[in-house]
């Protein structure tokens, strides 16, 4: 198990625009003290569970990862390059795009597009959304493939803010 544990009585843990990639079990912890800045980094899962309760600003998938948080909270995008990601019904929350390549199980979960300064695109691949939640008042473009819902679809925003196109 790789372990992030953010301690530091002092300040935060700032991992600016790094890289880390784990093909091992992730648990990034924030419950003591501290926060973790993500500026532009990208946590690439190459295998294992993804733990946390601090959120992230990007994640990659590029083989299969489980989730074991109640909610992961991406500030940028979420991108299933390879493998499967298999959301053990967490709820995801994406500022960013969400783009799948791959595989995505639902696990019944809830998967919310809230972002408040920019435009969203979500490619769904083949794979079906449990419960999908659009929130803000930035545009959402579904691109290249059928949007499948298989319970409820929300738009939470006072203005016509879903897009579907075929690219």
């Amino acid at each position: 198990v790789t372990t992030f544990d953010v301690d530091n009585p002092d300040g935060d843990c700032d991992l600016g625009n790094s890289t880390i990639t784990a093909s091992d079990d992730v648990t990034i912890s924030t419950t003591r003290t501290g926060d973790l800045q993500n500026g532009t980094s990208w946590l690439i899962m190459d295998g294992g569970d993804l733990s946390t309760d601090s959120a992230l600003r990007n994640l990659q998938i590029t083989a299969d990862c489980d989730l074991d948080s109640p909610l992961i909270t991406l500030d940028g995008d979420l991108q299933i390059n390879a493998g499967t990601l298999d959301t053990r019904e967490t709820d995801i929350t994406i500022a960013g795009d969400f783009t799948n390549s791959s595989t995505f199980i639902h696990g019944d979960n809830r998967v919310i597009f809230n972002n408040t300064g920019e435009d969203q695109t979500l490619d769904p691949g083949a794979s079906p959304f449990f419960d999908l939640t659009k929130q803000g008042e930035t545009r959402l473009t579904i691109l290249n493939n059928t949007l499948t819902v298989a319970s409820t679809l929300r738009i939470n925003a006072a203005n016509d803010i879903v897009d579907m196109e075929a690219i």
